[in-house]
């Protein structure tokens, strides 16, 4: 069908701006890269939402967009793309190098492909592979939408020559949730599927980085203040630290070490009760009790130079050297029940354990000084929590594991006091609007690695004696299919025979999640006016990290070092699926041991 309007003069002389359409154009300082949707808005929708966050956030892409904004009959403000001249598009394509242009087309009803042209032939087929490995369906574009002719607007650049995608309707619709189109679902970031997300870090991806050699140094950054607090809870000053390094850890103790000089002020922290709480700006780092202290002395040159050098532990210090008794309120010498069973919502039994064990509810002489409980946040699957003398915290860990998707995470909240709050939480998913890549140039660097499983069938055996002994499996087929098939025995003759398998099946699939293959990624990020560490993102977030090529990693961040010295700071967010920081096969084979021994001892 012919275009009503042959050109945009022609088109704002009839149609309002403001009413009928608007114009964006963004071009940040130092950008060469644009990604355009000439047709955006209603009039190939979903196109113009996909140019606008294949640029977004990022230093090195353009965006530009003419937004059809009528509630209905926005075909009428198509101009194809070798009349289009919109004057802000022009200028903003006239000190462009590179140019991707999205489009729509119909297609065939269902066949979700991209067809690809334009004359250049090096970005093309760069954005071919990415969007291959990324799993996406690509085809040459027939004549009438290749984008070759010189004057089509994706050609319009310094170079002559850009990219033309054209996408078809299914395409598009995939990117959305209920694979609707409709403006109030493309305005929504919370209803964009993943496959919107992983189209868009593999056209990231395919970016050619005319600056090879990043500055490696570190961020700079205010100087963070590390307090210390007295066994009575009260502040007694700042330490004038030359360095620390602190590593937070998801459902785990997180740990800090800070080098100052050594003087009578500063040696007082390193009596037993003492606290340091490491604080950036107002957010508190990491708070805990002075766990080992250290002097050293360098005589070089002459002039003694002593340091002291004292190491903390954040509060699940307190968990990890609690357990979590078979009767909980009962002396010692009555814990006359085999275990303490619990079953029900994930966090609600996660923070019963705690409260019996630990907390305000717990014996007097056990209680952690300080610790209350956080309201429950009533989440996560149904799971059956089964303890004997466990250790508090892996108790927490497997039934957080056990929760579901990506699990629960808890930690204890505590700041320049003695006070301490026990909080289950849900992860925040992150996943696509933070992301980093280094097209984005928001990473300096970064490391992945890919480990295979060490088991991906599991062999539950539970309660019973050989041929009457009950066994379950579970396994990841799709680790199988890859790796090959990889067995491991699980022992929990514990589990209930009462409840047709459940409990051992939940112990069997924990087991399993711990050995199947792991996905990890250590980045170096530079903060940008959209992501900063502590402040848009954080420990137990779930990311996306761009690899190379279209391959993307969607995990949680589950361990963050972060050092600092004179020079400035530095944050390296560690990121991967549960085995990232995999219990090693021998821990994992000494737990099962100790509970073996449970089983004997109870006889």
């Amino acid at each position: 069908m012919p275009d009503t309007y042959a050109t945009y003069a022609a088109l704002a002389a009839v149609e309002v701006e403001g009413v009928d359409y608007l114009r964006h154009a963004v071009s940040p300082v130092g950008s060469t890269w644009a990604a355009i949707a000439i047709h955006g808005g209603g009039i190939e929708p979903g196109s113009g939402t996909l140019a606008k966050e294949i640029a977004a956030g990022s230093s090195t892409w353009r965006y530009y967009e003419f937004d059809g904004t009528k509630s209905s009959g926005n075909n009428v403000l198509h101009i194809t793309s070798t009349n289009f001249d919109e004057p802000q598009c022009l200028a903003l394509l006239a000190t462009s190098t590179h140019t991707v242009s999205v489009h729509g087309f119909t297609g065939t009803p269902g066949v979700a492909v991209t067809a690809i042209g334009g004359r250049d032939t090096i970005l093309r087929d760069r954005i071919t592979a990415a969007l291959l490995g990324a799993g996406f369906a690509v085809t040459t574009a027939p004549e009438e939408i290749n984008g070759d002719d010189p004057d089509n607007i994706c050609n319009r650049n310094l170079r002559g020559a850009g990219v033309q995608l054209e996408l078809s309707q299914a395409q598009r619709q995939a990117f959305f949730v209920g694979g609707s189109t409709a403006k109030s679902v493309r305005d929504d970031p919370s209803k964009r599927t993943t496959a919107f997300w992983a189209y868009v870090n593999a056209i990231r991806s395919a970016y050619i980085d005319p600056v090879p050699d990043r500055p490696t140094t570190p961020t700079p950054r205010p100087r963070d203040t590390v307090w210390m607090i007295d066994p009575a809870g009260a502040k007694r000053g700042t330490i004038t630290w030359t360095s620390y390094r602190a590593v937070p850890r998801f459902n785990a103790v997180s740990t800090a070490e800070v080098v100052c000089p050594l003087n009578p002020r500063h040696a007082l922290a390193a009596a037993p009760g003492w606290r340091l709480a490491i604080v950036d700006g107002t957010r508190v780092t990491i708070a805990g009790p002075v766990v080992d202290a250290e002097i050293t002395i360098d005589g070089t040159g002459g002039r003694a130079r002593p340091q002291l050098v004292l190491r903390i532990e954040d509060d699940l210090r307190w968990l990890a050297g609690t357990q979590a008794r078979p009767a909980p309120l009962a002396a010692l010498t009555a814990q006359t029940p085999a275990y303490d069973v619990r079953t029900g919502q994930a966090s609600t039994i996660m923070r019963e354990y705690v409260d019996l064990n630990a907390g305000p509810g717990a014996l007097t002489n056990r209680r952690v000084p300080g610790l209350t409980l956080a309201p429950d946040p009533a989440t996560g699957a149904t799971v059956t929590g089964r303890a004997r003398f466990d250790r508090l915290l892996d108790l927490l860990a497997g039934l957080g594991i056990s929760a579901g998707g990506p699990g629960l995470g808890f930690r204890i909240n505590a700041g320049l006091s003695l006070d301490k709050t026990f909080e289950i939480y849900s992860p925040t998913d992150l996943r696509g609007p933070a992301r980093f890549s280094i097209a984005l140039r928001n990473l300096r660097r970064l490391n992945w690695r890919l480990t295979a499983p060490t088991a991906t069938h599991i062999i539950g055996g539970g309660r019973g004696e050989e041929d009457a002994r009950e066994f379950i499996e579970v396994a990841d087929t799709g680790a199988a299919t890859a790796w090959g098939r990889v067995e491991d025995f699980y022992d929990y003759r514990s589990a209930s025979d009462a409840d047709s398998g459940a409990e051992l099946t939940q112990g069997a699939t924990k087991r399993l999640v711990e050995q199947t293959e792991t996905t990890a990624v250590e980045i170096e990020p530079v903060d940008t006016a959209r992501l900063v560490y502590g402040r848009d993102y954080g420990l137990g977030d779930l990311v996306t990290v761009d690899i190379y090529g279209g391959v993307t990693v969607d995990e949680m961040i589950r361990e963050v070092e972060i050092t600092a010295d004179r020079t400035g700071k530095r944050v390296r967010p560690r990121i991967g699926s549960v085995g990232t920081t995999r219990t090693r096969r021998d821990a994992l084979l000494l737990r099962d041991a100790l509970a073996r021994l449970g089983s004997v001892e109870r006889r």
